[in-house]
């Protein structure tokens, strides 16, 4: 037995690296505003809109966003960052061409996925966790109903980075609920059954013990499309445990468990 290796697999390894790094140190020559400004839109995701930026910006204070994304040897001599210096420093990414426009409207893409990922670097690893969920949370809290819902499957994917650190019951509940929604969404509407199955077991997650006692009909949802969900992407155990959980229960009706039914016989 021998030692062999792709040369071509190596050299496209290393030069991804040369340009992750060379990103990276091409962001940090920005100053530590434009810096938050680059680190808020890459959590929002490839495309994002300078609205939800600004939604951010403008509720998180700017000592506490540093703190949140920062390794903490940075200047913290803040400046205010306001609507004008979100624009300004937006326009300056698209002429170092990292961003591109998109229409007419506010939204924005990331040239390509490594730019988004080496913005994303400028957050600590450690820290990086934390900060989506702060973004994830100030979003559900101050978007518009309409806006939220344009957004749902981001804003809580983001929210979702944060659910052990909830302290409340009704916090907790609430997520659930949203992620109960991104998953019906996902499944009816984009048939997208693989991301519709980790919505319903963050929900799942989310209520815990006491789910059935606290909201039974939302847990006949969550088992009941979960189950379905998890079948179709082929997720076989969560998919049993799910369904399991309602034919199990005397509380839950015939009708209610219609849905299951269906999903153990096929």
């Amino acid at each position: 037995m021998k030692w062999q290796w792709d040369d071509n697999a190596i050299k496209s390894k290393l030069a991804t690296d040369n340009v992750a790094t060379m990103l990276v140190n091409k962001m940090k020559r920005f100053g530590n505003n434009s810096q938050d400004i680059l680190k808020v839109a890459a959590v929002l995701g490839a495309k994002f809109r300078t609205s939800m930026v600004a939604t951010v910006i403008d509720n998180v204070p700017q000592k506490e966003l540093r703190r949140l994304s920062s390794a903490g040897t940075e200047d913290l001599t803040l400046d205010d960052t306001d609507v004008s210096t979100l624009n300004s420093s937006v326009h300056e990414f698209e002429e170092e061409g990292l961003l591109e426009k998109e229409g007419e409207d506010d939204v924005w893409n990331f040239v390509h996925d490594q730019v988004q990922s080496a913005a994303i670097q400028l957050i600590p690893l450690d820290k990086q966790d934390n900060f989506r969920g702060e973004i994830g949370s100030v979003l559900m809290e101050q978007l518009d109903p309409d806006v939220l819902d344009d957004s749902l499957f981001a804003v809580v994917s983001l929210c979702n980075y944060s659910i052990d650190d909830l302290d409340t019951k009704d916090k907790r509940k609430e997520l659930a609920a949203m992620n109960l929604k991104a998953g019906v969404a996902a499944s009816t509407e984009n048939a997208a059954f693989d991301a519709a199955a980790v919505y319903f077991q963050a929900a799942y997650k989310l209520m815990g013990p006491d789910g059935w006692e606290d909201d039974h009909n939302m847990m006949v949802k969550v088992c009941s499309e979960g189950g379905r969900a998890c079948f179709i992407s082929g997720d076989t155990d969560t998919m049993n445990k799910f369904i399991s959980e309602v034919i199990s229960r005397d509380d839950v009706s015939v009708d209610d468990k219609f849905t299951t039914y269906q999903i153990k016989i096929t």
